[in-house]
């Protein structure tokens, strides 16, 4: 937490300091006169460094090449300025927004750093055996390998728990009050569908569509909705949360995990 306070401070003062350097004069000339594109490509360059997943996982050596590379562009295209002082002028703010880029960075690596932690505590407090769905995807192929290679049925179940809304779920807000963060919830819900499932069943969390998938080895399509609705009324009861959930099986509805997510979205009950 002191990172994420330093690091968030850091980002602030940077941003101050930055803004009123065009108000400090010298013989009533400002000391920078920067272009409005040079705010646009820096408040871009921080904005989706922290928030857009595949910015933020970038090494700082990619980030740094990839907006150093915008700047150069959106100054060759857009910015208008006599060739000494473009040179001058587009060296220093080019730094800027590298240092800006830097500072994001940190910014995000902190962020991270408290997901994973928040994520960790979730799992303690809730234990279960949901795997992510980045991390599962040598254990998916070895479960579509096994059935096409057996002719064994294999199944995909798609819940997607809803969000609880609404002044009939205030129950349910005062039961999870100490589940403030996503993660809580999430780690509660894949405890109750693991509960719910077979030991044999491959569970697992797409946490950025809110989707759990269980991947149901040795099972017909026919006999799923029977799981289906027994983790719907587990969530339900636990949780006073709203459940979708669609079925589909490989290899009569699908061949590819992506094909069956879809195929089993569009069943949704």
């Amino acid at each position: 937490m002191a990172d994420l306070r330093r690091n968030f401070s850091l980002l602030v003062i940077y941003l101050l300091l930055l803004f009123s350097l065009e108000f400090v004069h010298i013989e009533n000339q400002p000391i920078f006169d920067f272009e409005i594109g040079f705010y646009w490509v820096m408040t871009a360059a921080i904005v989706l460094t922290l928030i857009v997943p595949w910015i933020r996982s970038l090494s700082i050596y990619s980030l740094l090449a990839l907006w150093g590379g915008v700047f150069i562009v959106v100054s060759l295209l857009f910015l208008s300025r006599s060739e000494n002082e473009f040179t001058k002028s587009t060296l220093v703010s080019f730094l800027f927004v590298e240092v800006a880029v830097w500072v994001a960075h940190q910014m995000s690596q902190t962020l991270d750093a408290v997901e994973a932690l928040v994520r960790g505590l979730a799992n303690h407090s809730y234990p279960n055996r949901t795997l992510s769905l980045n991390g599962s995807i040598q254990q998916i192929d070895t479960e579509f390998s096994r059935s096409r290679r057996h002719s064994r049925p294999l199944t995909l179940l798609l819940v997607q728990p809803e969000k609880i809304t609404g002044d009939e779920q205030q129950l349910a807000y005062k039961e999870l009050r100490q589940d403030l963060l996503q993660h809580f919830a999430n780690a509660r819900i894949g405890q109750l569908i693991a509960e719910s499932a077979r030991s044999t069943d491959l569970i697992i969390e797409d946490e950025k569509k809110g989707l759990f998938l269980v991947l149901c080895t040795e099972t017909e399509r026919e006999k799923s909705p029977t799981l289906g609705r027994r983790i719907t009324n587990n969530i339900t009861d636990k949780l006073k949360s709203r459940v979708k959930w669609g079925t589909a099986s490989f290899p009569e509805d699908a061949l590819t995990m992506d094909e069956l997510i879809k195929v089993a979205r569009g069943r949704f009950e």
